[in-house]
């Protein structure tokens, strides 16, 4: 039966911003295998409808978490989950006014090596305890470049990282699973050694099942092997021996928990902590230490390491504990409570997690959220986990955490993670009085119900910066490989995945990977790069605010010079239209030729003097001023262009033409 026939299959995607959603969009097109396209609604919450001969699915986008009438964060809160991280999507189905939450995705285009590797573990952990299936869709053979984006490596992650979402699905019994997909600047040989664990079929009908309600077992099958592959083959290629060895990995993943921290207690390797020279530590810090350190050979607890010989957490057994618990008391004695050294005493296994936690200046370090997280992937909820901070965070900061853990996880994400995720804390800190300890009562309440709420409201409560990178990026993706081509956008939690520019004449798309946030010169990457086919060739550096004041004084140089400097350099990859990337060589440099760059600010719109005060202050080209009618579902367009972007009238009315009334231009 034709899909014309058919109700449409309503569902809506929640997300980071509009190019997480719209990615998602095009994720369950191809699982579904159809085509997408906008149809009429309001621009700031737009609705896109996917279709084949047999289905029709309308997919309403609400780009920025925390702006709904209902919030997607609190609901998992509620639901169990003990952070309130945010995933880059979630997507629910709409039935008579009443949505069920049915996954979560993260994408990663960004290098997943160092703490970075486990940077997200607390946005998998948040779904999974809630009992909602997450999916982590990763790129591999992604490269580090130097200062001159020459490639220096291929970065990995450390296989435990990979591993720790094979265990959460076992520990939680809800589906935690990556899936890799081939980086643009992946090589060739790369391509093909990785070859077996790519899993972009897998991941597709996996997500049509779990739109469908249909059994995923099957599919979670075959991607519970690759990964398990994924994790050996990462192991086999360290060129330290510092992880378990490949064929370990599957013998530890088929034991249960507590079988699986008996058999590294008896055959993992023993684990040292390693001292950061950046970080200045207290003198009893630097005895902790030594305690962990087999330089130590008097009083040395044998710590075990749980898979992977460089990551920040050990294992102790049931008689190391309690060697720890005296010699704690000996080393801190009054400064820590009883009830703590009663808990260390415990006779049996003990994980503890070492967090720097915070920058020099005092600020946190957001990869090391992801610890304790990785840490209750990797074991979950029943083994004791004793986590242990030393870095310098401002002093009021702990000053918040004696008075009140409540007010301290409010106020502070890391705080959050550790004290709901550990059972006790112990922090030693140049920027504490003294050092100090506590239990934390964690939260330990994980219903698997499927999460059920009233349908949100399609007006967001307040319009953002978020709503004009929605609008910026609606008006200029539509590439149609002719007259114009989206190079960038990067609204807020974008991942700065890379800018592309487009050879109209031979098809091909030129990609720089792994921006970096600022060029040598000062120049300031952007946050929209629009490319036009004129003679001469026209680029529009954009940058977005949620309001025109925000705008930086005299960005417009920056936001050129950025472009300026970025293209004369040689793309890391290319590809024909419709075809795969091939990593550069460093020959297929792209020519602009003749050119110019233009640049812009875009914001929400108050009166037509901000126009004028943001485009002069800011010395920019062109400035966009969007205001937003939530009673009629429309947007104006408030324009005010200078003589070097006398092109944009013309082009503005013409890409705005297929939204028809949803958007009005009004140039000053």
């Amino acid at each position: 039966m034709a899909y014309v026939t058919r109700k449409p299959l309503s569902l809506r995607i929640y997300g980071d911003n509009i190019i997480e959603c719209e990615r998602a969009v095009r994720l369950i097109s191809e699982a579904f295998n159809g085509t997408y396209s906008y149809v009429d609604s309001p621009l700031f919450v737009p609705i896109f409808r996917i279709s084949n001969d047999d289905i029709c699915i309308d997919v309403e986008l609400f780009p920025g978490y925390g702006r709904w009438s209902v919030n997607i964060q609190e609901l998992l809160i509620k639901n169990g989950s003990p952070l309130r991280e945010a995933t880059d999507v979630l997507v629910t189905r709409i039935e008579n006014q009443t949505e069920e939450l049915l996954f979560a995705v993260e994408y990663c285009s960004a290098l997943p090596a160092g703490n970075q590797a486990w940077q997200r573990s607390g946005r998998a952990l948040a779904c999974v305890t809630a009992g909602v299936p997450y999916l982590y869709i990763t790129e591999i053979g992604g490269v580090e470049l130097d200062k001159s984006r020459e490639v220096k490596a291929s970065r990995f992650p450390n296989p435990i990282v990979p591993f720790s979402y094979l265990t959460a699905t076992k520990l939680y019994s809800v589906l935690c699973l990556p899936v890799f997909l081939s980086s643009p600047s992946c090589s060739q040989q790369m391509k093909a050694d990785f070859s077996e664990v790519f899993g972009e079929k897998e991941g597709h009908n996996l997500i049509k099942a779990l739109i469908e309600k249909i059994p995923t077992d099957t599919f979670v099958e075959i991607l519970v092997k690759k990964v398990l592959r994924m994790t050996e083959l990462l192991a086999n290629n360290r060129k330290r021996s510092d992880t378990l060895k490949a064929q370990e990995w599957a013998t530890v993943l088929s034991l249960n928990n507590s079988a699986r921290i008996n058999w590294l207690i008896k055959k993992s390797a023993k684990w040292g902590k390693k001292r950061s020279a950046k970080v200045q530590s207290t003198a009893t810090f630097l005895k902790l230490t030594s305690l962990f350190s087999e330089s130590n050979r008097g009083n040395f607890l044998s710590p075990v390491s749980i898979g992977a010989d460089d990551i920040p957490i050990c294992l102790l057994a049931p008689d190391s504990r309690v060697q720890l618990s005296s010699m704690l008391n000996n080393l801190y004695g009054d400064l820590l409570p009883d009830d703590f050294y009663q808990w260390v005493n415990k006779k049996q296994p003990l994980i503890i997690v070492w967090v720097t936690g915070f920058k020099p200046e005092g600020d946190d370090s957001r990869p090391d959220r992801g610890l304790a997280p990785l840490t209750r992937m990797l074991f979950g909820e029943e083994v004791d986990v004793l986590t242990i901070i030393n870095g310098p965070a401002k002093p009021s900061t702990w000053s918040v955490v004696k008075n009140s853990l409540d007010l301290a996880i409010k106020q502070n994400g890391l705080l959050e993670s550790v004290i709901n995720l550990s059972d006790g804390v112990l922090v030693d800190s140049t920027t504490t009085e003294s050092p100090f300890g506590f239990l934390t009562n964690r939260p330990h309440r994980h219903p698997t119900n499927p999460i059920t709420f009233t349908a949100t409201k399609r007006v967001p409560l307040t319009f953002t910066e978020q709503d004009v990178d929605c609008i910026t990026h609606m008006l200029f993706n539509q590439n149609d490989g002719e007259s114009f081509f989206e190079a960038l956008c990067n609204p807020p939690g974008g991942d700065w995945s890379g800018i592309s520019i487009y050879d109209f004449e031979n098809k091909l798309e030129n990609r720089w990977t792994s921006l970096p946030r600022v060029s040598e010169e000062g120049g300031k990457r952007p946050d929209h790069v629009i490319q036009l086919n004129e003679t001469p060739m026209i680029l529009f550096s954009i940058e977005s605010k949620d309001r025109g004041q925000k705008l930086s004084h005299n960005i417009g140089e920056r936001l050129i010079y950025y472009v300026e400097q970025l293209t004369t350099t040689p793309p890391n990859t290319i590809r024909e239209k419709g075809g795969e990337w091939i990593a550069s060589t460093g020959e297929n440099r792209v020519t602009l030729g003749n050119h110019k760059v233009l640049s812009g600010g875009a914001f929400c719109w108050i009166n037509s003097k901000d126009l004028i005060r943001a485009m002069d202050e800011s010395d920019l080209d062109f400035v966009f001023g969007f205001e937003f009618n939530p009673d009629t579902g429309t947007t104006t367009l408030h324009a005010k262009i200078g003589e070097n972007a006398a092109v944009l009238p013309g082009i503005l009315r013409k890409f705005s033409d297929r939204f028809g009334s949803r958007l009005e231009i009004q140039i000053h």
